[in-house]
């Protein structure tokens, strides 16, 4: 029999800096919900109280799954995405149901022109509902809900029905998602290539090197701690990540001005927005 290979879309959870979690989620497949649950605990057992979603290039996938972990952002009622189609009987409204375990940290997401459908979804009703920032570039424009009609000679006709809408009533379909705060992403330079190419072969020298010292431990969680401050370390250089950053900490700067009983949450897109212009 062959091996079943789990492929891991929830990603490169950590605490990045001054208590600023970042999970990476690659895709929304059918354990993807149960992982990102999983990932916030484990951000919260660390110290976290903000986070980075990075949703770049992440294509899709399953409209359910995009649609639970919305619910992690969003109370019950609010709106996450609708669809309008040629006829009225297509016109669909989702809301959150979600009433408990509710995450209210400071949020940025991350997206590009990789990001696409269930990931514009997510981004979406977080942007409308002003429930976070997003930082990034344009997202892909893929929003339509598409039927197959059987012919005769057993082909198919595949049609758009209907459309997604943001809860602002934006088409998601050719459009995308606007970043509130624009960030084009800068390829590392030549020169710093090199450098990280030196950087590496030094690692690698160092890596058996514990090893070496390290006889007792286990060699596998040893290679996991180096891959996981790589890892650390080129987000920290990521020009877009590092300008998540400095909307969180500016999130935290609005948020200490305001009386402890207001409701900042409302409040934080629009002064970010605001303030990046």
């Amino acid at each position: 029999t062959r091996e079943i290979i789990r492929i891991q879309d929830v990603k490169g959870t950590q605490i990045l800096t001054d208590n600023i979690g970042y999970i990476r989620l690659a895709e929304f497949r059918e354990d993807s919900a149960k992982d990102f649950r999983k990932a916030l605990d484990e951000l919260k057992e660390q110290g976290a109280d903000s986070m980075i979603l990075d949703l770049r290039n992440n294509p899709g996938g399953l409209l359910n799954v995009a649609i639970k972990i919305t619910e992690e952002f969003l109370p019950k009622g609010e709106l996450i995405v609708s669809t309008k189609g040629r006829r009225r009987s297509q016109n669909t409204e989702t809301q959150s149901t979600n009433t408990s375990h509710l995450i209210d940290w400071p949020l940025v997401i991350l997206i590009n022109e990789g990001s696409a459908s269930g990931s514009e979804i997510l981004a979406g009703a977080v942007k409308d509902n002003k429930r976070g920032i997003i930082v990034g570039e344009q997202s892909f424009g893929k929003g339509s809900v598409q039927s197959v009609i059987p012919l005769p000679d057993g082909s198919g006709l595949r049609l758009t029905t209907s459309k997604y809408y943001t809860p602002s009533g934006v088409s998601i379909h050719g459009t995308g998602i606007t970043p509130d705060i624009v960030v084009k992403y800068k390829e590392p330079t030549e020169e710093k290539q090199e450098n990280e190419m030196e950087l590496n072969q030094r690692n690698v020298e160092r890596v058996f090197d514990d090893l070496e010292e390290k006889e007792s431990e286990d060699p596998e969680s040893v290679k996991l701690s180096k891959q996981e401050r790589e890892l650390r370390q080129r987000l920290l250089e990521d020009n877009q990540v590092q300008a998540a950053i400095s909307v969180i900490k500016g999130i935290r700067v609005y948020r200490s001005f305001e009386k402890p009983e207001e409701d900042t949450t409302d409040k934080d897109a629009d002064n970010l927005a605001h303030s990046a212009q």
